[in-house]
This record gives C-alpha cells, sequence and structure tokens, in this order.
C-alpha cells in the first residue's frame, strides 16, 4: 500500500496490519492465526521515539517558554498483554476488535518478549527470518500456563511496549495502560510510566495446555 503525505494532512499510521499466530513449540501444532487490529492509541508512542533527536540526550530540544522534560521510551515492544476479555460475551462468539482499544478488559498475565526477527515472506506465504533489515518484525513471546500462572481461557489479547527507564513505583508488568490523554496525568513521566497497548485481538476461548511451551508470533507489515 502507497501512503502518500503532502504535509496538510494528518500523517497516517506508519504500521497498517499485522498477524498473530499462536503454536506450540514442541510439535508445531498451529492452536489459533488470524489478522489483527493496530490500535490508534499506538501512535502516542511512535511520537514519543520520533521526538528523541539525539542518542546522547534522552530529551528533545525544547522550543516551549517552559522546558517540558521528555524522556525517551524504554521499550518499543516490550512482551504480551493477555486476557479474559468481558464476562459478558457469549461462550465461543467475541465483539470484533477497534483501533480505539486502549487496554485489556480483563487482564490475565504479561509475559515478555521471547525473541524479535525481521522476516520477510516468501511465494508460499510462509514467514522466514533474515539477517538483514526488513519492513516485516516478528515478535515471539513464549508462555506456559504453568510457569505464568494461566488457568483461565485466553479471549483477548495484544503487544504492550513504552514505559520509561524510571518507572516508580511500577514495572512493565504492572503499569497502568496509557489513556490517549496526556493532560489527565499530573506530569509529563506520570504519562510515561505507563505501558501502550499496541494491537488488539479478540478471539475464542483459548485454554493452553498445561506445561507446554507455546508460542504467540506476531508479524507487523509496515
Amino acid at each position: 500500500m502507497l501512503l502518500k503525505f503532502d504535509g496538510k494532512d494528518k500523517i497516517p499510521n506508519p504500521i497498517r496490519h499485522g498477524a498473530i499466530r499462536i503454536y506450540r513449540k514442541d510439535t508445531g501444532e498451529v492452536l489459533y492465526e488470524d489478522s489483527n487490529i493496530i490500535t490508534s492509541i499506538s501512535s502516542w508512542l511512535f511520537a514519543q521515539f520520533m521526538a528523541c533527536a539525539s542518542p546522547l540526550s534522552l530529551s528533545p530540544p525544547q522550543v516551549q517558554p517552559v522546558s517540558i522534560p521528555a524522556t525517551e521510551p524504554a521499550w518499543g515492544v516490550w512482551g504480551l498483554a493477555l486476557g479474559a476479555g468481558s464476562p459478558t460475551w457469549a461462550p465461543t462468539t467475541q465483539p470484533v476488535e477497534t483501533a480505539t482499544q486502549v487496554e485489556l478488559i480483563q487482564p490475565i498475565a504479561r509475559v515478555q518478549l521471547s525473541r524479535v526477527n525481521f522476516v520477510t515472506q516468501d511465494n508460499n506465504g510462509n514467514w522466514n527470518s533474515v539477517a538483514v533489515l526488513s519492513q516485516n518484525v516478528e515478535f515471539q513471546t513464549t508462555v506456559n500456563s504453568t510457569t505464568n500462572n494461566i488457568t483461565q481461557a485466553v479471549r483477548e489479547m495484544g503487544l504492550i511496549g513504552g514505559g520509561i527507564a524510571n518507572m516508580g513505583s511500577y514495572t512493565m508488568l504492572t503499569a497502568p495502560y496509557f489513556n490517549g490523554n496526556p493532560s489527565s496525568y499530573a506530569t509529563v513521566q506520570a504519562s510515561q510510566q505507563t505501558v501502550v497497548l499496541l494491537n488488539y485481538k479478540t478471539l475464542p476461548p483459548l485454554l493452553l495446555p498445561p506445561g507446554i511451551d507455546i508460542i504467540f508470533s506476531w508479524i507487523f507489515q509496515l
């Protein structure tokens, strides 16, 4: 898809779509695969990265009358957030996800990434790791229901990023989701001591087999 920008309109979202595949690490059996929605709120994280003009200084040049410290985000993509969805959802169907989602409805667990790959797609539709830069990035997370204490079905999920080096009393496992309203936070730092939901997927109940490593593979196509 060719994206055109003439400098007058709002910059289009740089990431348009992605795909997810969930499979057993031991046998390769695919448990679930589908496309997913990239959230609108992810643009806040992209803006923070673009504002970091120098690798030697984590605050961008300020031209406002009053300098507002802005710290480089700690993570582009940190890991995977899993949730149970809403108890009001039907047993085997779920609402279609939208780009306006900012957080999981009923969180179960957060698990840090286990691998990141640049990938390209071959003529058979398979994604393969490459040793050069690519506009397609795969984010893998290894999840084990026993190790990660997941005792209920997964019905929603998404990748999370953001955060800063000084998270205060939070970690990436516990930080609240950024709500998209910077003025609702007491300070800029408080607004960055959050995680950003980058994409979102709802799905039928997925029970993870106990003691088995399951690979959640997300591919962002830029």
